[in-house]
């Protein structure tokens, strides 16, 4: 969650800043009349691209988290041997069996359900009409609030789900 979070709030301000700059100095219609289709390109790029991003955030944070816990194993326990920690540090995942799969299938749908309407959001709010740089400001702190809100509902809407019994 935290991760969507930070990451969802800093795409969102890039993505939002860019688009404003470039529908502000009217790039986007002068590429229309070169006949570049380069709305279609961006719109796709940057969902491709938080999606990955956000996914392999969370691939490095997991990874982080068995750094962590193989450290402090060693801190409090340094004569034992670093197998007896892997053997139960992943014991429950190997336990898991086929159930590790569903949930690492929810955390793929809330990786993939805040990137997209994050992204979304701050296309439609980038792609607005700008009059000045302080339009942009707005709208990249309009961006920032309303990705993270849908952050915190498309979770919040996958716990309800995943929990629900």
């Amino acid at each position: 969650l935290i991760a969507s979070i930070l990451v969802v709030a800093r795409n969102s301000a890039v993505i939002c800043a860019d688009l404003g700059n470039r529908t502000l100095s009217a790039q986007l219609p002068a590429m229309r009349n070169l006949a570049i289709p380069g709305l279609r390109y961006l719109v796709v790029s940057i969902f491709v691209a938080n999606t990955l991003s956000l996914s392999l955030l969370t691939v490095a944070a997991l990874a982080t988290a068995s750094w962590a816990a193989l450290q402090t194993w060693q801190v409090f326990f340094p004569d034992q041997p670093v197998e007896f920690w892997q053997e139960n540090y992943f014991r429950r995942l190997i336990e898991a069996g086929p159930a590790l799969y569903a949930q690492l299938g929810w955390v793929g749908a809330k990786i993939a359900l805040s990137s997209l309407l994050g992204s979304g959001a701050a296309i439609l709010i980038g792609l607005r009409p700008k009059l000045s740089v302080v339009s942009i400001n707005n709208a990249i702190a309009k961006a920032i609030v309303i990705g993270v809100s849908l952050t915190l509902l498309s979770h919040a809407f996958f716990a309800i789900l995943q929990f629900w019994r």
